[in-house]
């Protein structure tokens, strides 16, 4: 079953957050690494590849858990740039809920789609929208 509609009209509604978030924090001396990781996660939560991989993760149990095994070759075969450096995982904290995180520039940035709450944001665990 694909991401309602509804909650991909709330997905781009946080991308935009967090571009903005991202621009704020670029020009912060030792806050440009965390600028650089929001800026992959915006860029990441952009990709229309992206959501078709949430999709396929989320609707797809043994995709899901041979991505989980090879991130990277998953991310490859759904041909998802990524700067260099980055460090894929794919997790699954329940049946429901399928995430992405990627290290870049000292920190992590995660998120991904949870059939009871929506959409999520990570930076460094922390949520941030």
């Amino acid at each position: 079953m694909p991401v309602p509609r509804r909650d991909v009209v709330i997905l781009r509604k946080k991308v935009r957050d967090l571009d903005r978030a991202a621009r704020a924090l670029r020009n912060l001396g030792d806050l440009k690494s965390l600028a650089l990781a929001l800026e992959v996660g915006v860029k990441l939560g952009s990709d229309p590849k992206v959501l078709a991989a949430l999709n396929e993760l989320e609707d797809n149990a043994d995709v899901r858990r041979a991505a989980i095994r090879n991130p990277q070759a998953y991310v490859r075969r759904k041909r998802i740039s990524l700067p260099k450096g980055a460090k894929v995982t794919i997790h699954e904290s329940s049946p429901l809920r399928v995430g992405v995180s990627v290290g870049i520039g000292g920190h992590t940035i995660g998120g991904g789609y949870d059939t009871d709450s929506g959409w999520f944001f990570e930076i460094d665990g922390q949520s941030v929208c």
